[in-house]
């Protein structure tokens, strides 16, 4: 299974709108989400839009996706974050949500928000799981965020040159500077025998 999680640009939305659309009314229920969204839903022009939304492909199909855009200056706010139903607990739902956090990172953003049904706890726990945390939102939905920087800890995981990095500052002993953060380098795959 061959995963990529590539930035979507305004001519990759087009191209893939009927997937984006047809992905959507399979997978979000009422239980989800208030609505299903349609073609004029995924071609609306938001701030930011191009710059902080990706697909998910499996072997060159569209499984998943994060449609974002700029809430400020420093936040970034998710609006839809799909993993196909079919994909499920594999792991590419985390996979997504630290791709977009480490280009908001590496973006220099504060913040990154969303909302959440209260009824959706699977969605819910999966958040709080992906070290975001619960605000109190409107009567539908909850609020979560993520702070990415704290002047304790910033933590987060990105893939670089194909070699898992972590930051946790100064909890590992193996680290050093990026982009004004301490990343730990785990060894390559091959250096681990």
């Amino acid at each position: 299974m061959k995963v990529d999680i590539k930035k979507a640009n305004k001519k990759d939305f087009i191209i893939q709108l009927s997937n984006l659309v047809s992905l959507d009314n399979q997978n979000f229920t009422e239980s989800i989400s208030s609505e299903k969204w349609n073609e004029k839903n995924f071609l609306l022009d938001l701030h930011g839009k191009y710059q902080f939304s990706f697909f998910v492909f499996v072997d060159d199909i569209l499984i998943g996706y994060s449609i974002c855009s700029l809430k400020n200056d420093k936040q970034v706010h998710i609006h839809r974050f799909l993993i196909d139903k079919k994909f499920k607990n594999k792991n590419l739902g985390t996979k997504l949500i630290n791709k977009i956090h480490t280009y908001c990172v590496k973006k220099n953003m504060d913040k990154i928000s969303l909302y959440v049904n209260r009824e959706n706890t699977v969605a819910q726990n999966f958040y709080l799981k992906n070290k975001f945390e619960s605000k109190e939102g409107c009567k539908e939905n909850f609020n979560f965020e993520l702070t990415l920087r704290s002047k304790d800890l910033i933590i987060f995981i990105a893939h670089i040159d194909d070699v898992e990095c972590a930051a946790y500052g100064y909890l590992f002993k193996h680290y050093h500077e990026y982009d004004n953060c301490l990343l730990y380098t785990s060894p390559s795959p091959r250096d681990r025998g």
